[in-house]
């Protein structure tokens, strides 16, 4: 054979695969992680702050170190006193508490159920849908007025499947954190059927430069043969469209940071 020949059969052949394999490359390209957070979001202070990661504190924060020393106890005061406040970051150190265990489970579900080449608005309906599909109301203790804790938080959502609007509230915040998407929580008043008023909270997201409202706990209806059920009459609605049922009070930047515990 040629040996001219020899190489052009073998540039050709580089090519053809090149151009089979680019599909699957291009593939690969767009189904990137969508995670934009950090994990160490996810691990535990502990009930008075003994999980508190004090030497990243410290570096973080060197005018603290200045004021305080290498004072952990110090450190867990400002930042639940000023930190919080000014928007200062602080890290746990705690991954087996049932509350880290939840948030970082967080992490995993958002790998499996978005990709980077998927819209904002994409992966908050996937958000949206994956609460609503793994979570039922805790309707009965509600009626019973026997709410457990943990259905008030993330851990009711990501471990037992189970919670009232606070607990739908708090997962949906930390997806959002954990892809990267602006995000706010508003706490109000509800009015129901029959005009009855009650507490409530709900989310807001930042799409396309507009704060639009998701209601999850709204979309997942009590149905009476306990079937799951998705709507999206508070998915991405503007604060007029739910004026109607949805009385905003506050509105909290950093939920996860309201929810610390002193």
């Amino acid at each position: 054979m040629n040996p001219y020949e020899n190489k052009s059969l073998k540039t050709k052949g580089i090519k053809l695969l090149l151009f089979l394999l680019f599909p699957l490359l291009f593939s690969l390209q767009s189904y990137a992680s969508p995670i934009k957070g950090d994990r160490r979001t996810a691990l535990s202070f502990g009930e008075n702050g003994e999980y508190l990661d004090a030497e990243q504190y410290a570096k973080d924060n060197p005018d603290v170190l200045e004021a305080y020393g290498m004072n952990p106890s110090a450190f867990w005061s400002h930042y639940l006193y000023f930190g919080i406040k000014e928007g200062r970051r602080a890290y746990g150190l705690n991954a087996s508490s049932p509350e880290a265990v939840a948030k970082l489970k967080v992490f995993t579900v958002a790998e499996q159920i978005c990709n980077d080449a998927m819209s904002d608005r994409e992966k908050v309906k996937a958000v949206h849908d994956w609460i609503i599909q793994q979570t039922k109301y805790d309707i009965e203790n509600q009626r019973r007025r026997t709410i457990p804790e943990d259905s008030y938080h993330i851990e009711g959502v990501m471990l037992k499947g189970v919670a009232v609007c606070n607990g739908y509230v708090e997962a949906f915040d930390y997806f959002m954190e954990v892809l990267g998407i602006p995000h706010e929580v508003v706490v109000g008043k509800s009015v129901g059927r029959g005009g009855a008023v009650g507490s409530h909270a709900w989310n807001r997201v930042l799409i396309d430069g507009k704060w639009l409202s998701v209601d999850c706990t709204w979309d997942d209806p009590v149905t009476e043969d306990g079937e799951n059920q998705i709507i999206d009459k508070y998915f991405l609605r503007t604060e007029e469209e739910i004026a109607g049922n949805h009385i905003r009070e506050k509105i909290f930047k950093n939920y996860q940071n309201r929810k610390v515990k002193s």
